[in-house]
């Protein structure tokens, strides 16, 4: 009997399976059976869930009735949505939970909605090959269609190659809160990239063959998105699924009985990250024509795109320059790798860093730092110190920042650029990768850090040895931020660090 229970207790132990329990002595109680009698851990894996709270931050109660009834959140927006809601938050990395109602209609509005739209997009466009009088829509082979020229189609391509990477490693790592904000971030970038650019090559204006190519292209990704959100949106992903079938041969009768993706194709790096520039590079401009009431749809003669590095540059004018020009309504995109050749630099000393240290020659050496020429500047960022009234200043003892400029004759018009204090910049992947990709979780962080004073938060930076920790922002997980890697606290410093 004991070599009966042995056995299968090792298989169990052995299957790598994730358990789930509630109770912390049912947990001790295994582990001392299982080191006592085989000296080995009762499991290797374990996933704890937190606690899902009321709206108000108090425990659920039936006689507060601080809480919607699950059945009437189920009704309203369906199961799917309430299950992508938890698993999407704090409580699956054993941290608290908020429960809002609201937060489950989110889901359905920001995932939901543009993920059926897609779907929806092609069955139109497929049906309307046979209205026109084609041959009715048979999806190409999926190896043919990695040898498309078309860039959005090797990007996507290798972005869904990248899911399939990304989630098959984080399921085996038992990362289940990693998984889902990568599925978000890929659908939103499917729906807003892909099909929003391609509408006309969807809709057959370029061609029936090229037409074809892309229809196929956005079958195979919603087919392998159903197959990997299959676990986690199992009733809408099976109703999508059931209709995508009809045109495949050979598939399984259910999307349930199909294997999870496996990597096909080949990943391209190069490729996302081109994409990932063109889509900054959009954003930025849409902000700047909102700023100034520019609405789209008044053309512009020209867009200079300023940046040192000349691969992002070349990713901008290249293959997705078509994209950027019909998207910005723009006549003409023009590259230039000199930031100075727009913008000036200016000076100043960090007096919480100098006014200890110098004391009283603090005014002098301040004024002799403003009075810094751009040529200075330059040669002081080059050598990385410099001498003022008989003290040596290295680089972290100076802000170097963009100042005002002007200019004229510029594309036939006339503008001033100034900048009047010190402005945040970040490193939004490197953000993006501290909330394992959940992109509404970095913006919020971005505009807690925006909000706050400049002065403190480089105090804090200097406390904490250029790190500090932030927790106080709403329904986040705590994180580490470390100055020079998430974020710079000027633009002259980023200018500094791309130099260097």
């Amino acid at each position: 009997m004991a070599r009966i229970f042995k056995d299968g207790f090792s298989k169990q132990n052995n299957s790598r399976k994730s358990i789930t329990f509630q109770r912390i002595t049912w947990f001790y109680t295994l582990m001392v059976l299982s080191t006592a009698l085989f000296g080995k851990p009762a499991f290797r894996n374990l996933i704890c869930n937190g606690l899902v709270l009321a709206e108000d931050g108090k425990k659920m109660s039936k006689r507060l009735k601080n809480y919607p009834s699950p059945m009437e959140v189920i009704g309203d927006y369906g199961a799917d949505a309430l299950r992508l809601y938890l698993i999407s938050s704090p409580v699956v990395r054993a941290e608290p939970l908020r429960f809002k109602k609201d937060g489950v209609y989110g889901v359905v509005k920001d995932v939901f909605l543009p993920w059926y739209n897609a779907y929806r997009f092609l069955v139109q466009n497929a049906k309307r090959l046979e209205v026109e009088g084609f041959e009715p829509f048979v999806p190409i082979d999926y190896n043919t269609l990695q040898k498309s020229s078309n860039v959005l189609d090797q990007w996507i391509n290798s972005a869904t190659e990248s899911l399939i990477h990304f989630v098959r490693q984080e399921m085996d790592a038992y990362r289940l809160y990693t998984v889902v904000p990568y599925l978000l971030k890929f659908i939103d970038n499917l729906t807003n990239i892909y099909v929003r650019f391609n509408r006309k090559r969807l809709k057959g204006r370029t061609g029936e063959d090229d037409g074809r190519i892309s229809l196929s292209t956005l079958y195979h990704v919603l087919l392998t998105t159903c197959k990997a959100m299959a676990p986690f949106t199992p009733f809408f992903t099976e109703v999508l699924y059931q209709n995508l079938r009809k045109v495949s041969i050979g598939s399984e009768e259910s999307i349930h009985y199909c294997s999870f993706p496996s990597t096909r194709g080949k990943r391209e790096e190069r490729i996302e990250q081109s994409v990932t520039r063109m889509m900054t590079v959009i954003d930025l401009v849409r902000n700047i024509r909102e700023r100034h009431n520019k609405p789209l749809k008044t053309p512009l003669k020209e867009m200079v795109v300023v940046h040192p590095d000349t691969d992002f540059l070349e990713d901008i004018t290249g293959k997705l320059r078509e994209y950027v020009m019909e998207e910005l309504n723009i006549k003409s995109v023009v590259p230039c790798n000199d930031p100075l050749k727009y913008a000036s630099l200016c000076a100043e000393p960090d007096y919480s860093v100098l006014g200890k240290r110098l004391g009283k020659a603090m005014g002098t050496v301040a004024k002799e730092v403003k009075a810094m020429s751009q040529a200075d500047i330059l040669a002081f960022e080059r050598s990385g110190e410099a001498t003022f009234s008989g003290h040596c200043l290295k680089l972290t003892d100076i802000k170097v920042i963009f100042c005002q400029e002007e200019f004229r004759g510029v594309s036939g018009a006339s503008f001033v650029i100034s900048i009047a204090k010190a402005t945040l910049v970040f490193d939004s992947d490197a953000i993006l990768s501290l909330f394992s990709g959940n992109k509404k979780h970095a913006d919020d962080l971005q505009t807690y850090l925006s909000s706050r004073d400049l002065f403190n938060l480089k105090l804090e930076f200097q406390v904490g040895n250029g790190k500090i920790k932030v927790d106080c922002v709403e329904d986040q997980p705590t994180v580490d931020l470390e100055l020079g890697k998430h974020v710079l606290l000027s633009v002259g410093d980023y200018f500094l660090s791309r130099k260097q």
